[in-house]
């Protein structure tokens, strides 16, 4: 015969998660990157899978390690946004977390207002995924 299990509906014994301490939320959108490594000959490509004033995570198989510093460029309600940037978290086989280090004023406001567009369920012109021509 079967035991029956108990389950303790009080959950004070399970820890809380912990706080989230980026400062500024990121909201998931797929925006197409290019990201440069110092001494490489190609930039590798990607798409975000949500993105915040501060950084983004981008999906790839083969993430680079914490603390690479990079060049990123991507692009928001085709416009080019371009910064220096450096590498937060490392997940194999997922992605990277990836932290703006110099985004201008310019690019700050245009990213600022594409966010609040897609937090409020306006219509946002969503960028086709496909990599624009250098700038």
């Amino acid at each position: 015969m079967a035991e029956l299990v108990h389950f303790d509906s009080n959950l004070s014994n399970v820890p809380a998660a912990p706080p989230d301490r980026r400062r500024h939320p990121r909201l998931k959108c797929q925006l197409p990157v290019e990201i440069r490594v110092d001494h490489s000959s190609f930039p590798m490509q990607g798409e975000t899978t949500d993105v915040s004033l501060c950084g983004c995570y981008v999906a790839t198989n083969f993430p680079l390690a914490v603390g690479t510093a990079i060049d990123l460029r991507c692009w928001v309600a085709d416009a080019p946004m371009a910064c220096k940037a450096v590498v937060r978290t490392s997940d194999p086989g997922v992605g990277n977390g990836i932290e703006f280090l110099d985004l201008d004023e310019q690019s700050k406001i245009m990213l600022g207002q594409y966010l609040d567009a897609l937090a409020s369920d306006k219509e946002v012109n969503e960028p086709t995924g496909v990599i624009r021509a250098r700038m």
